[in-house]
């Protein structure tokens, strides 16, 4: 097993995720965290999951608890992101 490769791809994909929402998205809500992740969790459980029970002899069953797992994960960092991440602050003096 290859843990420090293991480790690089959870924070590359934690960056991602993150940069995604705070780049992106105008509204910086639990909500809005929270359907992102869904999404994201969605594409990425989906993909993963049946991408991998395509091509390899794998049971249904591992395939859709990678999907559902995939999919609650996505969820909750959602919801961190949401919580978490907030629209920057305008410091700058008004010069009307």
């Amino acid at each position: 097993m290859k843990l420090g490769l293991i480790h690089a791809v959870v924070a590359f994909t934690t960056f991602v995720f993150v940069y995604i929402y705070s780049r992106f998205f105008v509204e910086k809500r639990i909500t809005t965290g929270l359907t992102y992740g869904i999404l994201f969790g969605l594409s990425t459980g989906f993909s993963m999951g049946y991408g991998t029970y395509a091509v390899q002899p794998l049971l249904n069953e591992i395939a859709l608890t990678w999907f559902i797992g995939t999919t609650l994960e996505g969820a909750v960092a959602g919801l961190l992101v949401g919580a978490i991440v907030k629209p920057a602050v305008d410091n700058a003096p008004n010069r009307g």
